[in-house]
């Protein structure tokens, strides 16, 4: 499957991360995996337990914080 064939593709947003877990099929579909996510977590100085929300957005890591655990 491939999530990029559509003309608006660079409109998508695809959730990765939700109350620090991580969604495997998201990241899949991406053709990213785990090690990735890792390297870009690390790169932000983010921790997995600490993220409420990651997204993939125009092929960048986005990062929602949560914030009750962060500080």
């Amino acid at each position: 499957m491939k999530l990029f064939s559509s003309p608006c593709a660079h409109l998508m947003v695809v959730v990765v991360i939700e109350n620090g877990v991580i969604n495997y099929p998201s990241l899949e579909a991406l053709e990213h995996d785990e090690e990735w996510l890792d390297k870009e977590l690390n790169r932000l100085g983010q921790k997995l337990d600490e993220v409420f929300l990651a997204e993939v957005h125009e092929q960048k890591l986005w990062i929602y914080p949560d914030v009750k655990k962060a500080s």
